[in-house]
């Protein structure tokens, strides 16, 4: 039984959502063509037979007043696998799309082009064009007539992903301009513009137009994961509009990128780069005032890290916001320069496995001026030489800084001459792996003023004798009050935390200490120390030792050091040992981040699951 249609028979619809029709349903549109006058809301999904959306073959451009879906603003096209195109004709002088704000068209089976230079021009309101999982579309814009330029005029969200077959946005034939961009993505698309340079702040006249993405003065965010045939970025300085507005930059798996220069980007806020393997040299902004963050990982031969070398000059002297530095897996950097003065903010500073990072440039290391690149030359770089000019042994540490991670940089100093003042009174997480020229950390006085460090962890640092070394210190000396967790592993020459003979009282908040591979460390401290809350020592990952007191826990370990040898220190050798590797080989995976975790977290398992067992000695 058929329903006849009233003539006011979905006149008032605004929204058309189908879930898994067949054909039939181009029938019903053609229908709603002609009624629905206010839809505004078209959504279509999971129809596989569908071949086109909008049967326009029996309908002739009309004149304004009888253009059909006048107020449609939204259409959103999902898991169409069939669909050859959106409609079988072209659209203009049928359906208003000048009302279009939003177009999503995901896992459709489009073979060509959705849209063309011509329509491109009527799609006037458009901000939001996303299309993603269309495994045979090759070019999103057809030039279909003699423009010479088209524009998405309001678009300020362009997003393209997991297109497999992508070569290009259009044909070059036509210029198509983005005036009004704020934020570009372009995921997953490994032949787009293979073997080409991508431009998106002009056309220098030198590379031919088919090979660029045209203007986009006002673009704020740009995220290009897994390009994997882009081989430049920004390459030359020839710019006709530089992209002064650009704040957040990520690029991720470029196989092929060798050069990456964001110099004219002077209000960049975050930059991410990840796993671009041929990546040689970054080019960053003089004036990056704004930046909140910096995170550089897994570039293997990526060997600098620059301002640009031709607008160095400084009219401010810090980076208010900057909170994170992760510098991590770049086994071939040896050059990391920001012409600053310092970080106020920074709150978290990261360096992996960069095992050659030893430079900043002569300027900085000559400056007198409390500069924070004296800061990052203290942990990164050069040590301090004695003949360094006057005040700059007087050095300004992060004061927010909260955690500092240092592995794998085998050569690195804290610094020669110890400030007198460590700003550190905020710094929670303290972890050195696998830097090995350390022979002690902190001075007695400088231990005083890590007040809120709750976690101090070192491993492999070989040369390591003291934690502290003092100045002849005597009597109690208050520190360490919020320290939950200390973990030593794999220092062969450590004899003691502390060198002095000097009162530790009282560390009332250390919970877990686990001491690995320090076969010459016949003490904790010289004098006794309360640990109220400290009930065992870890030793390997399955053995603890507690005689109730932290030192003659130590004392009997080191004591019993030739009977226990198997016992103890070997018994877990190869887990511990794999343990290690897995961490240090991990330069090209994320399990490096939680090296030194690790063992802690198994540590605290073991806790909860030995609770109630006597200790063992």
């Amino acid at each position: 039984m058929e329903m006849e249609l009233q003539e006011s028979s979905f006149t008032q619809l605004k929204t058309i959502e189908a879930l898994q029709c067949d054909n039939k349903l181009n029938n019903f549109l053609s229908i709603l063509l002609s009624r629905s006058y206010k839809l505004e809301r078209l959504k279509i999904y999971r129809c596989e037979l569908l071949q086109h959306v909008l049967d326009l073959t029996e309908f002739i451009a009309e004149e304004q007043r009888n253009i059909k879906f006048p107020n449609l603003n939204t259409m959103e096209l999902l898991c169409l696998r069939n669909l050859n195109c959106i409609w079988n004709k072209d659209p203009r002088g049928v359906v208003e799309l000048r009302k279009l704000v939003k177009l999503e068209i995901i896992e459709c089976g489009l073979h060509k082009s959705p849209l063309s230079t011509a329509l491109v021009e009527e799609l006037v309101l458009l901000e939001a064009l996303k299309i993603e999982s269309c495994e045979m579309m090759e070019q999103v814009v057809e030039d279909d007539t003699e423009m010479q330029e088209s524009s998405f005029r309001n678009l300020k969200d362009f997003q393209l992903a997991c297109l497999p077959n992508l070569i290009k946005l259009h044909s070059g034939l036509c210029n198509v301009k983005f005036p009004e961009l704020l934020s570009l993505r372009i995921e997953n698309c490994p032949k787009f513009l293979s073997n080409q340079t991508l431009t998106i702040e002009g056309t220098p006249d030198f590379v031919p137009q088919n090979e660029m993405m045209h203007p986009c003065p006002k673009l704020q965010t740009l995220k290009l994961p897994g390009l994997a045939m882009l081989e430049d970025i920004w390459q030359g300085q020839d710019y006709r509009i530089p992209l002064c507005d650009l704040k957040d930059v990520e690029v991720d798996s470029f196989s092929k990128l060798r050069y990456m220069w964001i110099a004219k980007s002077e209000n960049l806020e975050r930059l991410v780069v990840r796993n671009c393997n041929f990546l040689g040299r970054l080019v960053l902004p003089s004036n990056c005032f704004n930046m909140t963050e910096i995170k550089i990982s897994d570039c293997k031969i990526l060997e600098e890290i620059c301002i640009d070398p031709e607008q160095q000059k400084m009219n401010e002297k810090t980076i208010p916001n900057l909170g994170y530095i992760v510098l991590e897996n770049l086994p071939k950097l040896s050059f990391f320069s920001l012409e600053t003065c310092e970080f106020p903010s920074l709150r978290k500073l990261r360096i992996v496995n960069c095992p050659t990072l030893v430079t900043l440039p002569k300027n900085v290391s000559a400056k007198v001026d409390n500069s924070l690149n004296k800061q990052l030359e203290l942990v990164l770089f050069e040590d301090i030489k004695e003949d360094s000019p006057p005040g700059v042994g007087k050095m300004k540490i992060p004061p927010q800084l909260e955690s500092l991670e240092l592995m794998g940089v085998p050569n690195l100093q804290l610094w020669t001459r110890e400030p007198k003042v460590l700003e550190f009174e905020k710094l929670t997480s303290l972890k050195i792996i696998n830097c090995g020229s350390f022979k002690k950390l902190f001075s007695i006085s400088g231990a005083k003023q890590l007040s809120s460090l709750k976690l101090l962890a070192l491993y492999g640092c070989i040369d390591m004798v003291h934690v502290l070394q003092g100045e002849g210190e005597t009597g109690l000396q208050v520190m360490f009050k919020k320290l939950e967790k200390l973990v030593l592993k794999h220092l062969p020459k450590l004899t003691s935390f502390c060198e002095e003979d000097v009162d530790f009282g009282e560390l009332p908040e250390l919970k877990m200490v686990i001491v690995e591979d320090i076969p010459n460390m016949n003490t904790f401290v010289k004098q006794h120390v309360r640990t109220p809350k400290l009930k065992q020592v870890h030793v390997t990952y399955i053995t603890k030792c507690w005689l109730g007191d932290l030192n003659q826990t130590i004392r009997d370990l080191h004591r019993s050091h030739n009977e226990l040898k198997n016992e103890v220190w070997e018994s877990d050798q190869s887990i511990t040992r794999h343990h290690s590797d897995t961490a240090e080989s991990s330069s090209d995976q994320s399990s490096t981040r939680h090296h030194s975790d690790t063992a802690e977290s198994s540590s605290l398992q073991e806790i909860n699951r030995e609770k109630g067992k006597a200790p063992m000695k």
